[in-house]
């Protein structure tokens, strides 16, 4: 497996852990919305900025990955066309 391909792989599963903590604050907020009130608890509030902290982190990660990715695969075509020959060496060697 090429490098580029753990990467996309490592950004898939950082896109799926963001998405988790999305939905759990999401649940946080309908059960919140469920009761008369609607007011959050402390308990609600701190886990939902617990949630919105580690999502932020994610994005921070989710960015560098993605700048990873691009010099991996920009590497991955230059080896890709150093192994190619040119025609102008094909007619050197010829």
């Amino acid at each position: 497996m090429k490098l580029s391909d753990q990467m996309r792989a490592r950004i898939t599963g950082l896109v799926d852990q963001r998405s988790a903590l999305h939905d759990e604050q999401t649940a946080i907020l309908t059960e919140v919305e469920k009761r008369d009130d609607k007011k959050i608890t402390v308990e609600e509030q701190t886990s939902y900025d617990e949630k919105r902290d580690a999502k932020k982190a994610l994005d921070t990660e989710i960015v560098e990955c993605e700048t990873r990715l691009t010099e991996l695969e920009d590497e991955e075509a230059r080896d890709v066309k150093a192994a190619k020959p040119t025609d102008s060496l094909k007619e050197v060697a010829g």
